[in-house]
């Protein structure tokens, strides 16, 4: 799955079908019938493709609806704790806690909400704390398993739901090449009806629906692995063996 996310791996592919689509021409003498096998083959793919296409986008609007809510919702959890510690030792005297009040607390409680969306100044804030916090664990640690590992708890699953939205804009990018692929598949197959049956035209024809095809093909996965990405994540590390051993029971 990672190798077909690589461009040189899938222009290989491309190039490979219409190589040997061309070595099939070579040794043929009946290009117009590769033709007309061509452009079948390309229909019968385009319109099984446009409904893998077409069930991939519902369950992707399922997958983004609230992502943006449930990131803001995540800031503001984070946000409650980081009061919280605030309010409950913003008058203490230690100079380790007020050394993570003044770099790490209080500038996270001052960012805007375009900052948290961008969260480029929540990793710089994170670096801030670490000999402090170590300090404290020596000295105080039901400061550091009270407060600080809640809030680092909070921030690891709100850079989760970064990551996903990140996510979100390669494969919309993604998504519209599918749909791109369809119109252009589309394009090519009305095309191979309406143009002149010469030899060129013929062998044109067979190697750019032998690279469509393959195009499409290569998309599917990338979609596939997209979903199998989102499902691991979503699941979490199992252990196979046991899961296996509880089907066989059941």
């Amino acid at each position: 799955m990672h190798l077909v996310r690589k461009p040189w791996f899938r222009v290989t592919v491309v190039l490979t079908a219409v190589a040997c689509s061309s070595l099939l021409l070579a040794f043929s003498s009946t290009w117009h019938s590769l033709r007309l096998a061509s452009v079948t083959a390309l229909q019968s793919v385009t319109l099984l493709y446009a409904v893998i296409s077409a069930l991939s986008i519902a369950l992707y609007s399922n997958y983004v609806k609230g992502l943006r809510e449930t990131y803001l919702k995540q800031v503001s959890n984070v946000r409650d704790l980081l009061e919280k510690f605030f309010d409950e030792h913003a008058s203490s005297d230690d100079p380790d806690i007020q050394e993570i009040i003044g770099d790490f607390i209080y500038p996270l409680l001052q960012l805007a909400q375009d900052e948290w969306l961008t969260f480029d100044e929540v990793s710089a804030a994170r670096g801030n704390i670490d000999e402090a916090a170590l300090r404290l664990r020596e000295r105080k640690p039901w400061i550091l398993w009270r407060h600080l590992l809640r809030i680092e708890d909070e921030l690891n699953e709100l850079g989760l739901i970064f990551i996903k939205r990140l996510v979100t804009q390669v494969n919309v990018d993604l998504i519209r090449g599918t749909f791109m692929l369809i119109v252009v598949a589309m394009t090519a197959i009305a095309l191979a009806h309406v143009l002149p049956d010469i030899s060129a035209v013929n062998a044109l024809v067979v190697a750019f629906c032998s690279a469509l095809i393959a195009w499409a093909a290569i998309q599917t996965i990338l979609l596939l692995s997209f979903y199998e990405q989102e499902a691991l994540h979503e699941v979490g590390p199992l252990d196979k063996e046991a899961a296996e051993d509880e089907q066989t029971d059941a």
